[in-house]
């Protein structure tokens, strides 16, 4: 079992509905909204119940074929998360490869979540037979790029100029990334 940096445990594993309910998802949408702006989706406070149907939806979907959401998980909340997509589905040639996003909670940053989620993605990956692994990273996301490149092996593979816009209006570098898996 994990642990931060401080020895507290906690626990990674795929989610489900139930650990959406009960106002845990209020939660998560507003901690997604105060690290957002180097996502790839927003979390606005307005947008609560769109999200919620969507998320609730997507976590009833994923499986195997699709796509799979994994959690960081302390004291029954949701402190980070990633999801696996996959490209099994009208995308013959690329069915080997699948994309992953990553989100730790604030007050989780650089105590290792993010890390063991991706650790986590990876042996999933691998348990489904995936040759490649790739995400997007915003140029400027410092610490993700340390996790990313550094930490975790990964190569940039390509570079789309000024293609994010940051909450201020400023534009961003967007860094493909990718991994062999072997």
């Amino acid at each position: 079992m994990p642990v931060l940096r401080d020895g507290t445990p906690y626990e990674i594993r795929q989610v489900q509905v139930s650990d959406y309910e009960g106002g845990r998802y209020e939660r998560i949408h507003e901690w997604l909204g105060e690290v957002d702006e180097f996502l790839f989706i927003e979390f606005d406070p307005g947008d609560l119940e769109r999200n919620r149907k969507s998320w609730i939806e997507q976590v009833r979907d994923q499986g195997d074929t699709s796509h799979i959401i994994i959690a960081a998980f302390l004291n029954g909340e949701i402190i980070g998360q990633a999801n696996l997509g996959l490209s099994r589905e009208g995308h013959h040639r690329a069915r080997n490869t699948g994309g992953w996003g990553v989100s730790v909670k604030k007050a989780y940053h650089n105590q290792g979540v993010g890390y063991q989620l991706l650790l986590e993605i990876e042996r999933v990956a691998r348990r489904l037979g995936l040759h490649k692994l790739e995400a997007s990273v915003v140029e400027r996301n410092e610490p993700a790029k340390a996790l990313y490149l550094r930490k975790l092996g990964y190569q940039v593979e390509g570079r789309l100029r000024e293609h994010f816009i940051l909450d201020g209006g400023e534009y961003a570098d967007e860094l493909n990334i990718g991994k062999i898996l072997d």
